[in-house]
Order: structure tokens, then sequence, then C-alpha cells
């Protein structure tokens, strides 16, 4: 349905990776789309393709107050005249989060659920009562997570290594659902490895995300030590890492996904986890609209993070 241009990659000097012998370099995906930028774009290709072949007559899915996922796809719809239908994890009716009215600004409806509808949103019952309200609905999953999504993620590799002299030997992307990281194992080589830094805290989170997105391929290796408190969590380390890195590189990052996946290769590099001559690749996801939520729920300026 449309092709996506290939977003610029830049090398980040720094001493500490000059000391380690190591090269890191970052794919800006953020500039692939105002609004529906990084991995957003990527998951919804072919699932828009898809929904045109099918002929449904609106996009149904799932979020949290903050989605990224939610937000680009409310944009999307508008651009493209498709009504969209957003389910929400949670009780937010009087406080709206930035992104949600920013979805509704968009024409999306909004309905919430309670945390334990939430849990039981892929049910055959749940989703069977959801077809009898919208009959000729596509349901996309949480994060737009299904094999269509993985698909178009998987296209990073392929356009990333026409755009380099050479092969990363390490591919490093936040996690949230795993859709982008694992689109990524699936097509690089088995010299390469491709690793998550997972956002979000809980119990088995690297054994869940392998199993939903069915992929346990040997070069899959998801990091749960860099969540900072779980979801749109933080501390003074992760604040105080994004301000220095910002100013350095004049590249925005968010503080739910980017930062902390950025935080990683740092604290690994400083441990000796990368041989020398590695070289590095890491993605931009997007997610900059998340900033100025987060900012006002932490009192912070969103300077620290653009």
């Amino acid at each position: 349905m449309f092709d996506i241009e290939p977003t610029p990659i830049v090398k980040l000097e720094h001493e500490l990776f000059t000391q380690k012998e190591i090269g890191v370099w970052m794919k800006l995906d953020y500039l692939n789309h105002e609004f529906v930028s990084g991995n957003k774009l990527r998951k919804l290709k072919y699932n828009l393709e898809n929904f045109h072949l099918k002929k449904y007559e609106s996009i149904l899915s799932f979020g949290g107050p903050y989605s990224n996922h939610l937000a680009a796809l409310s944009y999307l719809g508008k651009s493209i005249n498709i009504p969209t239908i957003g389910f929400v994890r949670g009780n937010y009716h009087r406080e709206k989060s930035d992104t949600i009215e920013f979805c509704e600004s968009n024409g999306m409806i909004i309905k919430y659920l309670s945390i334990e509808e939430y849990r039981n949103k892929e049910t055959t019952k749940f989703l069977e009562k959801i077809l009898l309200e919208y009959p000729s609905t596509f349901i996309l999953p949480e994060g737009g997570k299904n094999n269509l999504a993985k698909k178009g993620c998987g296209e990073i590799v392929t356009e990333t290594e026409s755009q380099l002299s050479f092969e990363p030997d390490f591919y490093f992307s936040a996690v949230g659902t795993g859709t982008t990281i694992a689109g990524i194992a699936e097509k690089i080589t088995d010299g390469q490895q491709a690793f998550g830094i997972a956002v979000i805290k809980g119990e088995n989170v690297a054994e869940n995300i392998q199993k939903d997105q069915n992929c346990f391929l040997e070069n899959f290796k998801i990091l749960e030590n860099y969540h900072f408190g779980g979801y749109a969590k933080s501390n003074e380390s992760l604040i105080t890492f994004s301000k220095s890195f910002v100013q350095k590189y004049a590249i925005p990052i968010d503080p739910i996904y980017n930062a902390k996946c950025l935080y990683a290769i740092f604290d690994l590099a400083e441990k000796n986890h990368f041989p020398a001559k590695s070289k590095i690749l890491v993605i931009h996801t997007g997610g900059l609209q998340g900033i100025d939520g987060f900012c006002k729920k932490n009192n912070l300026p969103t300077s620290i993070f653009r």
C-alpha cells in the first residue's frame, strides 16, 4: 500500500566506545513520519494492506493511556479515512492523558477497560463480544503485535544493510511487545545477534515475549535489567543520562523506550559485554509523542528529552 523511505543512520562517537574499541550506530527511524514514526509505521504497513484486501470497515486495537501504537493508528486512520477504535487499559475518564486526547482529536473512539477486562482481551469470549458490536472491524492486537507487523519490522535489516558497508554484529531495540526485535531476529544471519531491552517489569518477561512472538532463535535475547521500575517509570540515573545524551548528540529520545535502550548499551559497553571491533546498531523506534505526558506526570521539563 505504501513504501517507507530509508531513514538515516548516524555513528554515535563517544570516548567510552573508543576506549572499548567498538562502534555504535543509530538508525533514526523516528524520522520516517511526523506522527506515525519509527516502528509504528513499519508495524502498520502490512496490516493496512490486509485491511484493504479483506475489505474491513474499521480498525480496532488496544493500549495503555500513553500508547504510541494507538496514537499512530488514530492519526493514520484519520489521514486515510479509516475509522478507528481504541480500547484503553484502566479508567481514565476524569483525567485523560495527552496521548488519549490526541487519539480522540483524530476521531478515534475510545473505550476503557478495567484491568481484569484488559487482561482477558484476547480470549475468544471477549473477541466475540467485540465483533457483535463492530462486526466489520479488523482487530489488531496490542502494540500491533502480529506476524504482519513482524514482517514490516524485519525490513529494517534489509534497509540497514543496504545503507551500510558492513553487517552489524548486534542489533538493539527497546521492547514492549517484542515485535520489532523479533522481526529483526528472524531476518539476520547466524553470526549476528538481536537484543531487546525490556521496558516492562514482571516475572518471566523474556520468556513471555518469546512465546508471544513465537521466536526462540539462539540469536534473539531479551534483557530484563533496564526497566527502571517498570513501564513509564524512571529514576535520576535515567533522567541524567537522557539529558546528557540529548545535549551531546542533538537526537531526541523518549524516556519510556529509547532512553532505556541507549542506557543499556552504554552500561553493557562499560561492563565489557561487547568484544573489541564489535559493530552495534540501535534502532530509534520513535515514540516521541510520549515525552509530553511523561514530563507532565513527573513535573519535568521536556527539554531533557528534546
